[in-house]
């Protein structure tokens, strides 16, 4: 199997993680039924992060950046993977634990592109 370039890996994720059906995790799991539910707002951060740096400049990461951002990616299509497959008469637990998964995965996210985001989108937008 051939290696893809870093790059091309990274789109590769986003695309993946952007072709789930976010309303059918959201039905689901039946996130957003209680009030003091965020999971749906985390779901919707993953969505919406990966969209927005989809359209990125992404190719002047540095490869720590680029690293840390294929990483979280692939969390986050396991996470998805897990989701799809997620059978709705699992035990509690296993609904506690995939919306946990959901927050560490949408923090990770945020947080690692964090620093970076402003200054490439300041770049793509001053070309």
């Amino acid at each position: 199997m051939t290696q893809l370039h870093p790059l091309e890996k990274i789109r590769t994720a986003m695309d993946q993680i952007l072709q789930y059906d976010k309303s059918l995790f959201i039905e689901k799991l039946r996130l957003g039924d209680m009030p003091s539910d965020t999971s749906r707002c985390d779901l919707e951060q993953i969505f919406g992060l990966t969209a927005y740096i989809r359209e990125m400049p992404i190719d002047g990461l540095v490869e720590n950046d680029r690293a840390s951002l294929d990483e979280s990616l692939e969390q986050i299509n396991a996470l998805f993977r897990e989701i799809h497959d997620y059978d709705a008469v699992a035990t509690v637990d296993v609904e506690r634990k995939i919306r946990g998964k959901i927050r560490e995965r949408a923090d990770h996210l945020y947080d690692i592109t964090l620093p970076w985001r402003g200054l490439i989108n300041f770049l793509y937008e001053s070309t």
